[in-house]
């Protein structure tokens, strides 16, 4: 496993090089939970920047990625966007008050967990990009609020049930009967009886 600066599709060397995409083709598995995102943008357009801790597995090599940074292809940026924004997050800095000039904390919303298969799509040569090709995503799972505790909860549950062992048998108590012929002498033993 390598600890990145931030996972993008370069950095964890899924990105294809130009005009080099023959056949549809899966990537990356990428997933993690998103605590806050943040917009800027470059001569290429807008883009998202996700923090919080994220896994990638480059499914050509089966090398795996960590880092608390991640950049996504604009198809896949979308659905975690997404995600986070209805999870309450905010991308600008929001004033607070009345106070002019007096900036406050980003508001983060709730932190999500998500995970997406990536792959490439060969493209026809009016592309504008000049690649070639195309990003696809399939999501592994619904992007949801995340319960950090889930894990916690499901081990210890799994845990108590492992110690707990099977329920331990019980015995049926004596009947009444035979505990009272318990303390009577038995016929033909001891004493009372006679001999012949």
């Amino acid at each position: 496993m390598e600890i990145l600066a931030k996972i993008t599709m370069k950095t964890i060397d899924c990105q294809p090089a130009p005009r080099s995409v023959k056949e549809k083709t899966e990537l990356a598995h990428i997933y993690g939970r998103a605590e806050r995102v943040s917009e800027g943008s470059t001569t290429y357009g807008i883009f998202h920047k996700y923090k919080g801790n994220f896994e990638a597995v480059n499914l050509a090599t089966g090398e795996v990625y960590r880092s608390g940074t991640l950049l996504l292809p604009e198809i896949a940026d979308a659905i975690l966007l997404q995600g986070l924004l209805a999870a309450g997050a905010t991308l600008g800095k929001e004033k607070i008050g009345n106070t002019p000039g007096v900036e406050g904390e980003r508001v983060q919303g709730d932190p999500v967990d998500f995970a997406v298969s990536i792959g490439v799509i060969p493209m026809e040569s009016k592309d504008d990009t000049g690649r070639g090709y195309q990003f696809t995503v399939k999501p592994m799972m619904e992007v949801t609020a995340a319960d950090p505790l889930k894990a916690l909860r499901d081990h210890t549950a799994s845990h108590r049930k492992a110690l707990s062992g099977p329920a331990p048998a019980h015995e049926a108590p004596a009947s009444s009967t035979a505990q009272t012929n318990a303390h009577e002498p038995q016929k033909g033993s001891g004493t009372g009886g006679k001999r012949k």
